[in-house]
């Protein structure tokens, strides 16, 4: 008879694992038909950020709204986050893409590839020399260097009842 029972408990054991299984699958189906923001800074310095809308979640292509001030996108995106998720990327930040090309910690570029794209970016983009002279700037490089390229989330907060 104890025999049985355990037979039993683990039969239960495995439904209860496929049940938590189908749930786990059936809500993150639902997460990717959500809609989502997607906050994208072109510069920082030029104040000019692009906001992407994806009303049926990553299954439709996005609304785009582009250059909109950095400071009014943070205190939207604040806002936003009570209701929606909101992903910030830094891909394609000069202002970060600039930062991590000089990052002397990185192995990745050697001190000569990193003269020639400061040359580079400093002739393309002027306002950049304020990063490396301005104190003020320098304080906010030192944050903008911290970011992550992209996937921060901003999750919405969950409703207790």
């Amino acid at each position: 008879m104890l025999i049985l029972v355990g037979d039993v408990m683990k039969e239960i054991d495995k439904r209860l694992l496929r049940i938590e299984q189908e749930a786990e699958r059936r809500r993150i189906e639902r997460l990717r038909h959500e809609p989502f923001f997607e906050v994208v800074p072109w510069s920082i310095m030029r104040d000019q950020v692009t906001v992407k809308y994806y009303p049926e979640g990553s299954y439709q292509s996005p609304q785009k709204f582009d250059n909109l001030p950095f400071c009014e996108v943070v205190e939207w995106a604040l806002k936003a986050c009570e209701n929606n998720y909101v992903s910030f990327s830094m891909m394609s930040c000069q202002e970060w893409l600039f930062l991590h090309s000089q990052d002397e910690s990185d192995t990745l570029y050697n001190a000569e590839q990193r003269q020639r794209f400061k040359e580079m970016w400093l002739s393309d983009y002027p306002e950049l020399e304020l990063l490396l002279t301005d104190e003020g700037w320098k304080r906010i490089g030192k944050i903008i260097g911290r970011l992550p390229q992209h996937g921060q989330v901003v999750p919405k907060k969950e409703s207790v009842t």
